[in-house]
C-alpha cells in the first residue's frame, strides 16, 4: 500500500534529483546521529551517507547491497550492510527512494578494538623491534601498500607478529619494517581449515568467519582507488581472502588496471579456488603465488601451478610450473624421511653422518614450517 506523500520525509535529493525518503521519524534521528558520526570520522558512516546522496542521483553501487524480502505491495526491499550499520530501503512506485530501515551501532567500532568483532589494524614496528597494532577503519591510500589477512586469534599484537612474516614473503624485509602495514583480523581460536571453512559446525566460528570475509570484501572494493596494493593471507587467512573474493565475484567487482596483487602463505584452505578466484578478478600474481606450511594441501601444490598456467600462459612458462610442483609437500616428506633416518635408523657409519646433515636440513626447514617464530629465534642466535 502507498504511503501519502504527506507522511514523507525527506532525507536527500529535496531540490534536485531523486528524493530519498522515509515516513518514520525515528529514521529521520538516525538519519541525523549518521550524519554525525560521518562529521566525527567515522569511515563507514560517511559511505553511508555518501549512498543514500548517491541514491538521489539515481546510482545503486552493488557492493555492499543484497536483495532483501518485498513489500506489502510487491516491491523489492534492498539492504545494506556496513559495520555498524544496517539500511533497508526500496524504490517507490513514484521513483523515490524509501528508507524503511535504518540501524546504527556506534558501539561496533569498540567491539573491533577488543577484537569481539572483525576488524582491521595497522601495524608498526617499534623501536624495541617488535610489532604493535592500533585499530583502524581503512586502509592507508599509499601506492603498494600490504594488507594482510590473519588466521583466527584473540591478540592482535601476536597476529601482527605472525603477519609480518608472511608479508615479508612476497615484500622485502625493510618495506614491511619501515612503512608498516594494514592486517585484517577474525577474532577465535585455532585456525580456519578445510575446504569449506564457511560450513564450520560452531555457530559462533561461522558467523565471525561470514563476518570477517564481507568485512574484508568491502574493505577490497573501497580500496580499488589505491594503486597497487598487495592482499597477503596468512594461514587460514586464506579462508576468509577467498569467501572475500567469492562475494566480490558475485557482486561483479574488477580490479583490472588496479594493479592489485594477491599472495597466500602457507594456505591452510582449497589454493586451486583461491587462485582461480583471484585470475577472476583481475587480480595480479608475482612471480611466487604462494608458500607452502604444514597445513597446505599436497594435491594444490600440485595442481594450483598447472591451473595457473592454464589461466596465464604468456607470463607463467613451463618452466616455472614444473619448479612450483616440485616445491613445498615433497621437500617436507622428504625431509620427515631423513630426520627419522637420522635419529636410530641408520646402520652404516657413513649413511648416519649424512642422513644427520640431511636430518639438521629438514628439520630447519620443518620448523620453519611448523613454528617460524622459534625458527626465526634459533636463526637469530647462529
Amino acid at each position: 500500500m502507498s504511503v501519502p506523500p504527506a507522511q514523507y520525509h525527506v532525507l536527500a535529493g529535496r531540490t534536485a534529483g531523486t528524493k530519498v525518503t522515509t515516513y518514520d521519524r525515528r529514521i529521520v534521528g538516525a538519519h541525523k546521529a549518521l550524519v554525525n558520526m560521518a562529521r566525527a570520522g567515522n569511515h563507514w558512516a560517511r559511505l553511508c551517507v555518501g549512498y543514500i546522496n548517491a541514491l538521489s542521483a539515481r546510482k545503486m553501487p552493488t557492493v555492499f547491497v543484497r536483495e532483501g524480502a518485498k513489500t506489502p505491495d510487491n516491491r523489492q526491499i534492498y539492504v545494506l550492510l556496513v559495520p555498524g550499520l544496517r539500511m533497508e530501503f526500496s524504490q517507490h512506485p513514484s521513483s523515490d527512494f524509501v528508507i524503511h530501515d535504518l540501524d546504527l551501532d556506534d558501539a561496533y567500532s569498540e567491539l573491533q578494538k577488543r577484537l569481539e568483532k572483525p576488524g582491521l589494524f595497522r601495524v608498526r614496528k617499534s623501536s624495541l623491534g617488535d610489532y604493535r597494532s592500533e585499530w583502524t577503519d581503512q586502509i592507508v591510500k599509499d601506492k603498494d601498500r600490504v594488507v594482510a589477512i590473519s588466521d583466527y586469534c584473540r591478540d592482535p599484537d601476536e597476529a601482527a607478529e605472525i603477519c609480518a612474516r608472511a608479508a615479508k614473503q612476497p615484500r622485502d624485509s625493510y618495506t614491511i619494517d619501515r612503512r608498516g602495514f594494514d592486517m585484517h583480523v577474525t577474532p577465535g581460536e585455532g585456525k580456519v581449515k578445510g575446504l569449506k571453512p564457511i560450513k564450520s559446525r560452531d555457530p559462533e566460528r561461522r558467523q565471525a568467519f561470514r563476518e570477517s570475509a564481507f568485512l574484508l570484501a568491502k574493505t577490497m572494493a573501497e580500496s580499488r582507488k589505491v594503486e597497487g596494493v598487495y592482499w597477503i593471507s596468512q594461514g587460514g587467512g586464506s579462508g576468509v581472502l577467498s569467501e572475500a573474493l567469492r562475494i566480490l565475484k558475485a557482486q561483479k567487482v574488477n580490479f583490472k588496471d588496479t594493479g592489485h596483487h594477491v599472495f597466500f602463505s602457507g594456505p591452510t584452505t582449497s589454493l586451486v579456488k583461491a587462485q582461480n578466484l583471484a585470475y577472476d578478478l583481475n587480480l595480479k600474481f608475482e612471480r611466487k603465488a604462494y608458500s607452502v606450511g604444514m597445513l597446505t594441501s599436497a594435491t594444490d601444490v600440485v595442481r594450483a601451478p598447472w591451473h595457473r598456467r592454464k589461466r596465464d600462459p604468456e607470463n607463467y612458462s613451463r618452466l616455472q610450473m614444473g619448479a612450483d610442483m616440485c616445491k613445498g609437500g615433497p621437500q617436507l616428506i622428504l625431509g620427515g624421511v631423513a630426520i627419522a633416518s637420522s635419529f636410530g635408523l641408520g646402520g652404516v657409519g657413513g649413511f648416519i653422518v649424512g642422513a644427520g646433515v640431511a636430518g639438521f636440513t629438514a628439520l630447519a626447514a620443518l620448523t620453519k614450517a611448523v613454528a617460524p617464530g622459534t625458527h626465526d629465534k634459533i636463526k637469530g642466535k647462529l
